[in-house]
């Protein structure tokens, strides 16, 4: 019986690690993942990203990112449109029916430009893990932090990658710094050609504009 009663809960055990969420340890090693994400999206210099929030997010929703190096960039919600070419930010929200126009100002906080084209470059790689959601979908996730504690850029502790074990394309993006906000990446294009039309914003006919450059 009591044999009986160990394979039982042996069983039980097996089931339920089965049923959440499970990460184990890469085959290959950080250093080795980081090499090959470094490989293939370091170099980038333009990219279309479509994401949506991970619920628990402090920003809800999802949209479209267009960037380009040099603090260009589209951001598409929806119902607010950010657009900048590095010198200028057009803020246009729909339900005011107005578009804030300002100077492009690096304030110090996270970005667009730092999300895509710095982090990688700047932090290292501190672990890897093999992960399984509860969707079932299975993630390589790679954590990056900063070399020290003086090289954090804009209050950044991680960034976790979670990549296609086979492709390493991005899948899931989460940022911690006082919170952690966590976007799923449902596709990326790399050294996408925009024209220069792309980051410049022409507010529609009737829209009322604030001009606080």
């Amino acid at each position: 019986m009591k044999h009986n009663r160990i394979k039982i809960t042996l069983l039980l055990s097996a089931i339920l690690i089965g049923m959440v969420p499970s990460r184990g340890v890469c085959q290959q090693s950080a250093e080795q993942i980081y090499s090959a994400v470094v490989k293939k999206y370091g170099s980038m210099t333009s990219l279309k990203v479509n994401f949506i929030s991970n619920p628990g997010s402090p920003m809800k929703g999802g949209g479209i990112v267009k960037a380009k190096k040099g603090n260009k960039f589209v951001l598409d919600l929806g119902e607010r449109i950010l657009v900048s070419n590095g010198v200028t930010v057009w803020n246009y929200s729909k339900s005011a029916n107005s578009v804030v126009i300002s100077n492009f100002e690096d304030k110090g906080q996270i970005s667009i430009e730092k999300v895509f084209f710095t982090f990688l470059q700047s932090y290292k790689a501190s672990a890897s893990f093999s992960e399984q959601t509860s969707t079932g979908q299975k993630l390589t996730t790679l954590r990056l932090i900063p070399p020290t504690p003086e090289d954090m850029i804009s209050g950044v502790k991680s960034i976790e990658l979670g990549l296609s074990p086979k492709t390493l394309d991005v899948l899931r993006i989460t940022i911690t710094d006082a919170s952690t906000q966590k976007w799923n990446v449902s596709s990326l294009k790399i050294n996408v050609k925009f024209p220069d039309s792309t980051f410049n914003f022409t507010p529609p006919k009737g829209v009322k504009s604030v001009d606080m450059r």
